[in-house]
């Protein structure tokens, strides 16, 4: 069962906890991260948490979002533009995939974000 709750002001303390317990896979120094620093690959799908069955994941990207029956990792980082040595050089990576979650239900949502129009914002755009 998916679940989502909204962060109230009594909650802020353990954000900041979280904020600062980053694993080694992100640089940190702690075995592993915190939900908001955990890497999908080398972190959650390798040492899952039995206390958090269902978790959907960003900061890690994919290619694009799979949605399965056994799958209760969902990577969703799919709007990623690694960054290359020459300046007008941009590699697009994900499928610029939205992931929307409504009464329970998980559902896959296309976009167009690799476009010529897209590409030519970044060049025009992007801080070197």
């Amino acid at each position: 069962m998916w679940h989502f709750d909204k962060i109230s002001r009594e909650d802020m303390l353990g954000v900041e906890e979280l904020e600062e317990n980053i694993g080694i896979s992100r640089g940190g120094s702690m075995f592993l991260g915190s939900p908001l620093w955990a890497d999908l690959t080398r972190d959650l799908r390798m040492y899952p948490n039995p206390n958090y069955l269902c978790q959907i994941v960003g900061n890690t990207p994919v290619n694009k979002i799979e949605l399965a029956d056994n799958l209760n990792l969902v990577g969703v980082d799919t709007f990623n533009i690694p960054p290359t040595k020459v300046v007008t050089n941009i590699a697009f990576s994900g499928n610029g995939d939205l992931l929307a979650h409504d009464d329970g239900m998980l559902e896959v949502i296309p976009t167009n974000w690799i476009s010529a129009d897209i590409l030519n914002q970044f060049i025009n755009y992007r801080i070197y």
